[in-house]
């Protein structure tokens, strides 16, 4: 962004009277210091404060000077309170002058995501902050954890003979259509067996993962708002995916058979269709920059959970199991932490009055507390 030259001449003179006043060697008294410091913001905030440079911020050091401001022992209230508020409006400036920079970086190198880029993982760390940035999503870690790539999806065998056609046809599939079609088409996992009608999933190769809420009954019990399987431009792939394919790649037909819309598919967020009608969870973006999601499912942990139930397996699944493990496994936070409530509140278990948001965030991981829980928990702890 340019500058004038007035503009620069003064920011850089009144910087340099502020850390002139804020010596300790200053011979006026605090009152006066106070007084002439709240001028100083004043006439910086009036007259420049909207139109600064990020180079102008760094090199006349406005920023610092501004922040030992609100840091000082010494000054009135009320110029710290018009130190903060400058603080505010250069950082708003800085966010506009970046946001103008990378449209014009975007324009003239094309687009680093969504359908008309190409379709491929980041390459570093950079390019993956990028795409966040052009797509508006939310940076919970700045810079971003690099999403995890380069899964494997386990098969079964398959014929060794180089003349089939279906081996040739394998080594034709491009990136982009492998992204798009990781239906569960290869099982390599037996069915999990369920203890009872409401009880315990156990997989045979993961026999430490025992959720008791199938992927379909979290869905028509109510989930994520109804948003979960939305249309998304996901920025780890780089593709851009309609609901009806995501739900097509994810789920079984008759898990959403008769299913509302309302309750995958929705673009808004709606906490009443919950099961628990509590509103839980962080963003796509947050999901993404803190570096949980995988290359094979770009939508996060439940779409995992949707294919793994049906049999996928990858060479992310002890990741995600030890996820799940963390939270919702025996030992896990959330787990614990609403048992512990349950039998303290002595409300029965399935009370909606007792932690409706930690309950659907336990749903979302296909948990929802029972008595088996509770004395599953009871036992661990020593209580009975």
């Amino acid at each position: 962004m340019a500058v004038s030259k007035r503009t620069e001449k003064s920011v850089t003179e009144i910087s340099s009277k502020l850390a002139s006043l804020l010596t300790p060697a200053s011979a006026e008294s605090s009152e006066q210091v106070s007084e002439t410091v709240s001028d100083l913001i004043n006439t910086l905030s009036k007259e420049y404060a909207d139109d600064m440079s990020i180079t102008l911020i760094a090199s006349s050091k406005i920023g610092k000077m501004l922040t030992k401001v609100t840091k000082s022992k010494t000054l009135s209230t009320d110029a710290k309170d018009k130190a903060r508020a400058v603080i505010v409006k250069l950082k708003n400036a800085a966010d506009k002058e970046r946001a103008v920079l990378a449209e014009e970086k975007r324009q003239s190198t094309g687009p680093s995501s969504g359908p008309d880029a190409t379709p491929q993982p980041p390459r570093t760390v950079k390019e993956y902050h990028r795409r966040l940035v052009d797509q508006n999503k939310e940076l919970y870690k700045n810079p971003p954890v690099m999403a995890v790539l380069k899964v494997k999806v386990r098969r079964n065998e398959e014929r060794s003979d180089s003349k089939s056609s279906k081996h040739l046809f394998a080594q034709l599939i491009t990136f982009c259509s492998l992204l798009r079609s990781w239906q569960v088409s290869s099982k390599t996992g037996a069915p999990p067996v369920r203890d009872g009608d409401k009880g315990t999933f156990t997989f045979r190769d993961y026999p430490n993962f025992q959720p008791n809420r199938s992927p379909e009954e979290v869905l028509r019990g109510g989930a994520f708002g109804g948003t979960y399987f939305r249309p998304i431009v996901s920025a780890v792939t780089n593709i851009k995916y309609t609901g009806a394919e995501a739900v097509s790649t994810s789920c079984a037909p008759e898990w959403v058979k008769g299913v509302e819309k309302r309750l995958l598919t929705s673009s808004t967020y709606n906490a009443s269709v919950n099961r628990w009608a509590a509103k839980c969870g962080g963003s796509l973006g947050m999901w993404e920059s803190s570096g949980w999601i995988s290359d094979v499912d770009p939508y996060g942990w439940f779409q995992w959970y949707c294919r793994f139930f049906q049999g996928r397996r990858t060479d992310d699944d002890d990741r995600q199991v030890k996820r799940w493990s963390a939270l919702a496994g025996q030992k896990g936070r959330f787990r614990n932490q609403l048992i512990k409530k349950i039998i303290n509140s002595g409300e029965p278990i399935g009370s909606a009055k007792v932690s409706p948001v930690v309950r659907q965030t336990l749903w979302h991981w296909g948990l929802e507390i029972d008595d088996e829980k509770i004395e599953t928990y009871k036992v661990l702890k020593g209580l009975k």
